[in-house]
């Protein structure tokens, strides 16, 4: 196995074995594929970035201990399976794992105490290898969920209560730091791909597409990073909160103040992107590069994980997911409760657990584009969140707040109505 079938074909069949959109979301960007450089290095680079800036080691030894670990595991794993490339791909990540925690030593520009939203030039990084591709976007929270949950925090407390303390207090507050990464990282670009899928039309010439497909991606990564920076003030108070503190000022004021140059940081990187997929797409040769791996991702595999767990199952840990994301909002175990309950409703409904008469309304709303119905239902939600936000501030309580989220996992549910009411991709191959 080569190191390009390894992070593109290898990586996003490991994330298929847990879910289809993790599949779909590590394998996104295999245009790049086209180029050796890129398709190597990418990957290996965002991947040894994520370990880097969350294990924050605090001396050059400890960096370069890292960078033998790394080159020692790939010989041992190569020895045991192999595929001598894995070497070479060793070496590849060793000399990078090296560089960056060499100019992380040189510059505080990626450092942070707390959270990764104290440093607004990561936030931009972390966009921009999202953008550009969901398996460099992955492969960064691989790297950042192992160097910050395990090596950057290495406590957990001498005694059984003291572990248990660390668990609930520290350990599950930081999921939602991990899914605000995964949001950005790939959650923003597999979306914004979605959406924009449907905005292809055959009868148009190839370099029209190409417009409105540059056009609409760009727009619709600036719209949904635009919701992402101004979701995160709130949605990641638990981290704080939750140890018996306040939200820091420094954890949400790049985000409140740069959210625009995060936004310029993705748009270029988007259309960038554009022009390098539409380039691919023109050129036979660099077309012949990308099908072996398109053709390697298709291969037929056993069902995922989530898909063979029992329905109840999947819609209690989804909604516990989406409860915990949204703990920013909570006062109380009873709101937790409530609101868990009405997530797994939404989410039952949407998976056709619970059989509801929308056939008509479907039919009606999928007459309009996926993201025309995105655009409708943020300004709704928007409206609503600045008549209630008033209330909010009245009655010191995210109550509000509270409602805004019920009300809006309902309109969506409406926008997007269950049994069909999106378009598949291709059966050929994942686009790219």
């Amino acid at each position: 196995m080569t190191a390009i079938e390894a992070w593109w074909v290898g990586w996003p069949r490991a994330g298929l074995a847990f879910s289809r959109t993790a599949f779909l979301g590590m394998a996104d960007g295999h245009y790049l594929t086209a180029w050796r450089i890129p398709a190597v290095y990418l990957p290996t680079f965002a991947l040894s970035l994520g370990l880097m800036v969350g294990w924050r080691p605090a001396s050059f030894q400890l960096v370069w201990a890292g960078a033998v670990a790394a080159l020692g595991v790939s010989w041992i794993l190569s020895a045991l399976g192999g595929a001598a490339a894995l070497r070479g791909w060793g070496v590849r990540l060793a000399a990078v794992v090296f560089a960056i925690g060499l100019l992380q030593r040189q510059s505080s520009a990626l450092a942070y105490n707390f959270v990764f939203t104290e440093s607004l030039v990561l936030i931009c990084l972390i966009a921009v290898l999202g953008v550009t591709g969901g398996c460099a976007g992955s492969a960064f929270v691989a790297g950042f969920l192992l160097g910050d949950f395990i090596l950057g925090r290495p406590e957990w407390g001498g005694s059984a209560s003291a572990v248990w303390s660390g668990l609930w207090r520290v350990r599950l507050p930081l999921m939602i730091q991990y899914a605000l990464v995964a949001m950005l990282a790939v959650g923003a670009p597999l979306l914004t791909k979605y959406l924009v899928f449907q905005l292809f039309w055959p009868q148009l010439s190839r370099r029209v597409q190409f417009l409105i497909g540059a056009c609409a991606s760009a727009a619709t990564t600036a719209l949904l990073i635009y919701v992402w920076t101004n979701s995160v003030p709130l949605l990641i108070r638990p981290v704080f909160t939750w140890q018996g503190g306040s939200l820091r000022p420094e954890a949400i004021q790049p985000v409140q103040k740069g959210w625009w140059i995060v936004i310029l940081c993705a748009v270029a990187a988007s259309l960038i992107r554009s022009f390098l997929q539409a380039r691919t797409a023109s050129d036979e040769e660099l077309s012949g590069r990308i099908r072996p791996i398109e053709e390697a991702l298709v291969t037929p595999a056993p069902p995922p994980a989530l898909e063979r767990i029992p329905l109840a199952a999947g819609i209690a840990i989804w909604a516990g997911s989406a409860t915990l994301l949204f703990a920013g909002v909570l006062e109380s175990l009873w709101q937790a409760v409530a609101l868990f309950l009405v997530l797994a409703l939404v989410h039952a409904l949407r998976r056709g657990a619970v059989p509801i008469p929308l056939e008509p309304w479907r039919r009606f709303v999928e007459k309009y584009p996926l993201l025309l119905r995105l655009v409708v239902g943020l300004l709704i939600v928007r409206e609503i969140a600045s008549w209630r936000l008033e209330a909010q501030w009245s009655a010191n309580s995210f109550r509000p707040l509270l409602l805004v989220i019920v009300v809006s996992s309902v309109l969506f549910l409406l926008l997007y109505p269950p049994r069909g009411a999106a378009p598949r991709a291709p059966e050929q191959g994942p686009p790219s």
